[in-house]
């Protein structure tokens, strides 16, 4: 019989963190589930690991293992492979709710949906909420949408203003519709690759609706923010390269809008310059110079001094009335400390 949903995780070298995601498969309340792990050329016991757990599981399950390819390929591959009504990309080191699969399905038979989403929550390794979804969007706006069926434009356009977030493990997406629409992921995209997804799906989904509730967990380990080398260079290069691609994506669609438009490029600027931050927080970059060099991605940014980088950041980053009142607040925090020198 055919799967209802089918949950696609790519994986490498997730042989500590893959038993939480798959043991929240195997305990889902809803039993029409195929499990497909596409082990991307690990060199741990991923594999192994998976097909014990899964083994001892009532679910349809597939392992497919092939040569190290890259996140974006190792999920074609598992899309490609995929036979339910409804496919979710779920990382190995993140999981669901036990309920995540029975209430999405759920919705989505309800509304007839192209794209059902939930709320998610940011948990630490240990399983400490680091930040609600509710926190950081708008739960009221959650709670209109779950009502009834929307188009994927209006989605988009809230998931552009920061209003509400669709990421690929809070959603699933009807395969009919992705394959229809020849929607996959960039091949050897390995930034932002999730992102560039869930905006062109959003764009021509003709039915979205939601779960306000939270089904899904991303994990936040300590090693991704402390303990690897970032190469930001290279994320800011490719996630740059990925908004021209979404630009012109959306450009040449028959859905295409001035409005549109603009509301993509301050989504750019904000998630480029968050990105820029990072950079300048975990390198610890003092020089201007250097500073320069990582906003020269943005065309407008040519700051000299330090000032004119914090309120073109300001400027961007948050309404003006907001901007101006941070400039007050730090500008009589600096008079005050030079008043006491």
């Amino acid at each position: 019989m055919k799967p209802a949903v089918s949950v696609v995780i790519p994986a490498y070298n997730s042989e500590k963190h893959i038993i939480k995601a798959l043991s929240s498969l195997k305990n889902q309340t809803f039993k029409s589930l195929e499990v497909i792990v596409v082990n991307d050329g690990s060199t741990d016991k991923t594999s192994e690991i998976a097909e014990n757990i899964l083994s001892e599981s009532d679910l349809d399950w597939k392992i497919i293992n092939q040569e190290n390819r890259g996140v974006s390929i190792a999920r074609n591959v598992g899309l490609s492979s995929a036979n339910g009504d409804y496919i979710c990309f779920l990382d190995s080191d993140d999981y669901v709710h036990e309920t995540f699969v029975e209430k999405m399905y759920k919705k989505a038979k309800e509304f007839d949906s192209d794209i059902v989403f939930c709320k998610y929550n940011l948990v630490s390794e240990y399983g400490r909420t680091l930040y609600s979804y509710d926190e950081l969007f708008d739960e009221e706006l959650i709670l209109e949408i779950s009502k009834k069926s929307h188009t994927g434009i209006e989605v988009l356009r809230e998931h552009l203003r920061d209003n509400i977030h669709l990421g690929l493990e809070n959603v699933i997406y009807r395969k009919a519709f992705l394959m229809r629409n020849h929607l996959s992921f960039t091949p050897h995209c390995w930034y932002g690759e999730d992102l560039e997804f869930v905006i062109k799906a959003l764009l021509l989904a003709k039915r979205v609706t939601c779960v306000p509730e939270v089904l899904t967990f991303y994990v936040r380990h300590e090693e991704s923010v402390t303990g690897r080398k970032e190469k930001y260079w290279e994320k800011l290069l490719t996630l740059d390269e990925m908004f021209k691609r979404v630009e012109n994506f959306i450009s040449k669609s028959v859905y295409t809008s001035n409005e549109l438009l603009k509301l993509l490029e301050s989504y750019r600027k904000r998630h480029l310059i968050g990105l820029i931050l990072m950079t300048i927080a975990y390198e610890n970059i003092r020089d201007i110079n250097e500073f320069t060099k990582y906003f020269r991605i943005l065309k407008e940014f040519q700051p000299k001094t330090y000032t004119q980088l914090l309120i073109k950041i300001l400027a961007i980053a948050f309404p003006m009335r907001i901007s101006l009142k941070i400039i007050k607040i730090l500008t009589n925090i600096y008079d005050k400390m030079r008043k006491r020198n």
